[in-house]
């Protein structure tokens, strides 16, 4: 029998910085980054926006360990936000307050109107201005698989592309914008992201015609932009790790540690594909980017496309298929009664889109969504994110 290998995972999360009273944009993160680097060192670091930090975990193999890591991430990080009177907040999008134009670099873009519909990824937005800085920050989860080489993890790419969607699907976390409902679970994804990239199996490489060449494949390579706007799928520039960074940043710690080790459990099981030179499935890109668009709009609720067969599906019917097809890895990893009981969570509660607006529902205005959000990213009542009845 051959033995799984059992891949470690790792974690960067995106913070929001917002004002303890108008719960609008605080430019405290360099200051809250200096504050509590004694305490975290590198694993604190600033963001592209001054009302953003970053945390990022150790590789961990047990994922109880990378949840206890993340909690005293968050923890101190929250703890010294709340000493420099502000919220840290883990959600994809800003929910009340203005675009800060003064902080960008260009004109401010408008805020989309309640309904809107989202521009496909790839596309210029629908309601003017650039897409870029001049929106705003936006917040990102990033997962690391490895250890793996930079050729190991471009072929890998290539077989994890067409579960893309799912990540974002179970990610959707930002259905709010500067004051106004985007009707998307993900605005971040449909506002700034573009189609989910990675390396295709049918490029030569050194190993043959099926074999990519990451350093003749650009579109694998780390970008420029590292902020979180694009998401992708790629060998990461800095550690020996497959990232991908498509889900919203999450408030929910269970969503998180679902993420990362049902990607890390789906890895596994297409590691012996990697090995034996299998080529990757051939996803033709409007399958792709239709099905993205569908996650992004929808989340776990409404109509999904699948990408491997241009056929609707529901989200939640992807999600089950895609579990199928990590089951090998997950059993490996002894992380099947904990995806089981997270993802019967998920089922009963909805993703975070739907909470958020269950809370806003419930207590009426932003404000208590912005509150629900920041205690239950440090940790304090997780609880108040979960809807009643």
């Amino acid at each position: 029998m051959t033995r799984v290998r059992r891949l470690a995972m790792g974690v960067d999360e995106e913070y929001l910085l917002l004002d303890a009273r108008s719960r609008d944009l605080a430019d405290r993160g360099p200051a809250l980054v200096a504050a509590t680097r004694p305490e975290l060192g590198a694993q604190v670091r600033t963001r592209r926006w001054p009302a953003q930090l970053g945390v990022r975990t150790e590789p961990m193999v047990d994922s109880a360990d990378l949840r206890a890591e993340l909690d005293w991430l968050r923890t101190t990080v929250a703890a010294a936000a709340r000493d420099a009177g502000c919220r840290c907040v883990a959600a994809g999008t800003p929910l009340l307050g203005g675009v800060p134009a003064a902080r960008s670099a260009g004109p401010p873009a408008s805020v989309p109107p309640q309904g809107a519909v989202p521009p496909r990824p790839g596309e210029a937005p629908p309601h003017g201005g650039p897409r870029d800085r001049a929106d705003g920050p936006v917040c990102c989860c990033g997962i690391h698989i490895g250890p793996l080489d930079a050729e190991q993890a471009a072929e890998l790419a290539a077989h994890l592309r067409p579960w893309l969607p799912v990540f974002v699907t179970l990610a959707a976390n930002s259905p709010f914008a500067y004051g106004r409902d985007t009707g998307c679970a993900s605005w971040r994804s449909a506002r700034f992201g573009r189609r989910p990239a990675a390396a295709r199996s049918n490029r030569a490489g050194p190993g043959g015609p099926d074999r990519p060449d990451p350093a003749r494949a650009p579109h694998v390579r780390a970008p420029e932009r590292r902020d979180g706007r694009s998401p992708c799928l790629r060998p990461s520039g800095r550690r020996p790790t497959l990232e991908v960074l498509v889900p919203d940043a999450n408030a929910d710690l269970d969503t998180v540690v679902l993420l990362a080790v049902l990607l890390r459990g789906l890895a596994t099981a297409l590691l012996p594909a990697v090995a034996d030179r299998r080529p990757a499935p051939v996803v033709p890109e409007a399958w792709l980017r239709q099905s993205y668009a569908h996650a992004s709009r929808h989340g776990l609720r409404g109509p999904g496309l699948d990408p491997l067969s241009g056929t609707e599906a529901a989200p939640r019917l992807l999600l089950e298929r895609m579990v199928e097809l990590a089951a090998p890895g997950i059993a490996a990893a002894g992380d099947v009664e904990l995806v089981e009981g997270l993802l019967r969570r998920v089922r009963r509660l909805g993703g975070g889109a739907a909470r958020q607006r269950a809370v806003h529902e419930r207590w009426g205005g932003l404000e208590a969504v912005v509150d629900a959000l920041a205690l239950a990213t440090s940790g304090a009542d997780p609880g108040l994110l979960t809807p009643v009845g």
